[in-house]
């Protein structure tokens, strides 16, 4: 009965245009650029969120090497029983201080500690307030702490401090009130107000958590480039920053930064923290690599921000554009993901086998993932892309409309 079931789900996700299926690729960096071979095809990655190339990097594969050849590959238990080791506290200990807290907290991913963290934090009469594009990590985050902690959440407009106050001003809160936001929005690219955020916090002796995971090592200060929260100067304003080092740091796991108070409070009452094993040797050896080359050069942020400007100077000399595309605001307001909104699930799909028919890897986001009827492609520039293959992605979406016609 529960196989028909489920053989009835697949189908109705199939004919609504929902139906995912895993393709593989093998990622290379080279002197021309960011390319995934895909079927024997290789193609140009605008998929990848590894926005610095630093996975590919040779500092980050040697100190992952050294980092097996003298403590082996596993993290052999979690953290609290013979999990931490002196690599994992020096990491933590340069984490905190990249982020400019007083202490910070390793986790095995992004979505670990984000469902852990909120469910944690909980206390009965807590509310949570969440942007509408938060992470589902955050939103599955809040339903867990709503299930097992009676709190309650709600969902303000994207970007939209008016109606997160409005929330704040309509909701009954007893307990602390804790605003969630993302420095740096995972599918739309857009850019918070960090401060305008802090500033309605304020008014409501709210606490603010922020995820950095798309900003971190990509956005900062120079020779620090730890996220939008330090260079929008709210360090001393953010009750917790996340961040992963998945993304722009070229490795893997997560962590979360506050006071020591707040971290020793998780390593007793997060479920995600205490029943999982630790991150293995090579993988905190790589992050801390990673850390370290950021902080002694910015040629890979500055030239991530160098191919933001390409793209956009390459749009805008096109008058007619692209009617999914909407360009930023400001120059400040460019980030490297960029969403072209086609809104039904199958033109996404046609456009995304468009371009990588013409050699630009971009995978369709549908629903679930984003809001109905606004399925889209999810273009992430890295500062790997060479200009000639920023040149070909502009080229192909501006024919885009015409591709979709055939």
């Amino acid at each position: 009965m529960a196989s028909l079931r489920i053989e009835t789900e697949l189908e109705t996700l199939r004919r609504s245009d929902r139906y995912r299926t895993l393709q593989s690729g093998d990622r290379v960096i080279d002197e021309m650029g960011a390319w995934i071979c895909v079927n024997g095809v290789q193609l140009a990655d605008f998929s990848s969120n590894d926005s610095l190339g630093l996975s590919q990097h040779k500092v980050l594969k040697r100190a992952a090497i050294d980092a097996i050849e003298q403590y082996g590959t596993g993290g052999a238990s979690a953290r609290l029983i013979a999990g931490s080791s002196r690599l994992s506290e020096r990491l933590e200990e340069t984490l905190a201080q990249w982020e400019g807290m007083p202490a910070a907290r390793l986790f095995t991913s992004g979505y670990q500690l984000n469902v852990g963290l909120l469910s944690a934090l909980a206390q009965p009469s807590d509310v949570f307030f969440l942007d509408r594009q938060c992470h589902a990590s955050l939103i599955d985050g809040a339903r867990v702490a709503a299930t097992n902690r009676h709190v309650s959440f709600k969902r303000y407009r994207h970007l939209d401090m008016q109606d997160l106050t409005r929330c704040l001003e309509k909701t009954p809160c007893t307990g602390q009130r804790w605003i969630v936001t993302e420095s740096l929005f995972s599918m739309s690219g857009g850019i918070s107000d960090l401060s305008a955020v802090c500033d309605v916090a304020d008014a409501f002796e709210g606490r603010v958590i922020v995820d950095e995971a798309h900003a971190s090592g990509a956005y900062g200060l120079a020779h620090r480039w730890s996220g939008l929260v330090a260079s929008q100067g709210v360090s001393d304003r953010v009750a917790l920053q996340v961040g992963t080092a998945g993304k722009a740091l070229g490795s893997h796991g997560a962590w979360v930064a506050g006071s020591q108070d707040l971290m020793d409070w998780l390593s007793n009452t997060c479920r995600s923290f205490i029943y999982t094993t630790a991150l293995p040797p090579a993988t905190l050896a790589a992050t801390l690599a990673a850390i370290d080359l950021l902080k002694t050069q910015d040629t890979l942020p500055r030239q991530l921000h160098a191919n933001i400007d390409y793209f956009w100077q390459l749009m805008a000399a096109c008058p007619q554009g692209h009617p999914g595309l909407k360009p930023p605001p400001s120059p400040e307001a460019r980030a490297h993901i960029i969403a072209v909104v086609l809104g039904d699930n199958a033109s996404a799909l046609k456009a995304s086998d468009a371009l990588q028919a013409a050699g630009c890897y971009i995978r369709a986001i549908r629903p679930p993932t984003v809001p109905e009827g606004e399925a889209m492609l999810r273009i992430s520039l890295s500062a790997a892309h060479s200009k000639a293959q920023i040149e070909r992605l502009c080229d192909v979406l501006l024919e885009m409309p015409a591709l979709l016609l055939k």
